[in-house]
């Protein structure tokens, strides 16, 4: 008989791994059993509320058409439990909407937007149009400090929730994945195509600049300058370890379960330089989003998805169309140095390039610091438009560059 006798030097790394197991598995247990006890009560009162005042004391609208309900519901009274996920329960999208919120069906999907035109009439495909894409857990909503300013920058205004994202709807019975980067490149251009749009100017704020540079790398013709704040190229949303637990039916659960309480709100407010700054909205908004209908099931189908990761190998193609690139010089989530990179990769393959960096501000420099960021971008674009040939560049803006009104802390 033969035994092996472990080394001793093994021995307390093996305990203090038990140990941290034992202390994460009992801290979900306890964490899904109060979920489930406050959820019993909070999603029973909620349903009695909705069956039991009438239709005068309610003032949302839930759904659309001849069967179209007008509620007010206390959203945050809707608690999921176990039994509710399984059920794809949820929030209709349409009770989260906004006075200027705007739907279409298109490509399978019920598409969220927001669309803004000038008055001064032209034709749709001579028009300034611009289109604001998402990065990844943002919407419409991510773009409000900046709307208005931009209206001022262009001829038509566009902002798309992608599947998967704020309203748009979540549908799970499709052949295809429509949660890819492909099939959202494909939904863009659907959308333009159906307003008549040829050409256009992107805007895309971190896995909404990966898109961006897709688009214009697959659809020369009708991209006509793109600017990406804090992109997310050569990088992943999605990191191997987060995609592996979700092929488990225990990482599902655990998953799902951070991102809708605490982690959630901890990415949120790791995204912005002065924790301060973050308005109680956008923490609303972000609670109330996560209770949408089908929202967990198709956070599990986008990280099944293949992901817009943009590499050397895109970039060698080169792009025909200038590259402004506008990033928060404190980001926390993708680094100042992921956007020095993709503008010398720029710069080497021809396209003209600006990198415009913002002190003191993090990775959504338009919502954290609206001012700057409509400065910088206006000087981004200013630039890029008398710019034809390949120029490499990269700004800061100092104190003395922030016009009147800034709010710098």
């Amino acid at each position: 008989m033969y035994s092996v006798v472990a080394d001793d030097t093994s021995a307390l790394p093996m305990s203090v791994w038990g140990l941290v197991i034992g202390i994460i598995q009992i801290s979900f247990y306890l964490a899904f059993r109060r979920k489930r006890i406050r959820g019993r009560r909070a999603r029973k009162k909620f349903h009695q509320k909705l069956d039991s005042e009438s239709e005068s004391d309610y003032g949302i609208e839930i759904g659309s058409g001849p069967l179209a309900e007008t509620k007010k519901v206390d959203l945050m009274a809707y608690v999921e439990t176990p039994l509710s996920l399984k059920k794809d329960a949820g929030i209709p999208p349409e009770a989260l909407k906004d006075e200027d919120s705007l739907f279409m069906d298109v490509l399978d999907v019920r598409l969220h937007y927001k669309m803004w035109e000038s008055e001064r009439k032209s034709e749709a495909e001579d028009r300034d149009t611009t289109v604001l894409l998402h990065g990844f857990g943002g919407s419409c909503f991510c773009w409000r400090e900046v709307w208005e300013p931009l209206k001022d920058t262009t001829q038509c205004l566009i902002a798309i929730d992608m599947p998967g994202s704020g309203l748009t709807s979540r549908p799970l019975e499709q052949r295809e994945n429509v949660y890819g980067g492909k099939y959202a490149c494909a939904l863009l251009f659907e959308v333009l195509d159906k307003f008549g749009i040829k050409k256009c100017n992107l805007v895309g704020h971190g896995m909404g600049g990966s898109l961006a540079v897709f688009a214009a790398i697959t659809h020369p013709t009708r991209v006509r300058r793109i600017t990406l704040i804090s992109p997310m190229t050569f990088m992943d949303p999605f990191p191997k370890f987060i995609r592996d637990l979700f092929r488990t039916s225990i990482g599902k659960e655990m998953v799902v379960a951070l991102v809708r309480s605490q982690i959630g709100e901890m990415v949120l407010r790791k995204a912005w330089y002065n924790k301060k700054r973050i308005p109680e909205v956008a923490l609303r908004r972000y609670e109330n989003v996560v209770k949408l209908r089908n929202w967990h099931s198709a956070l599990i189908e986008l990280s099944r998805a293949e992901s817009l990761k943009i590499t050397r190998k895109h970039l060698s193609q080169g792009l025909s169309c200038p590259v402004g690139i506008i990033h928060g010089e404190n980001d926390q989530i993708v680094p100042v140095s992921n956007s020095v990179r993709l503008q010398a990769d720029l710069s080497n393959t021809g396209s003209a390039t600006l990198l415009h960096r913002i002190p003191r501000c993090g990775h959504v420099p338009h919502e954290e610091l609206p001012d700057e960021f409509m400065h910088a971008y206006k000087q981004v674009i200013a630039h890029l438009n008398t710019r034809s040939s390949a120029e490499y560049k990269d700004t800061k803006l100092e104190d003395d560059d922030y016009h009147p009104g800034s709010r710098v802390v």
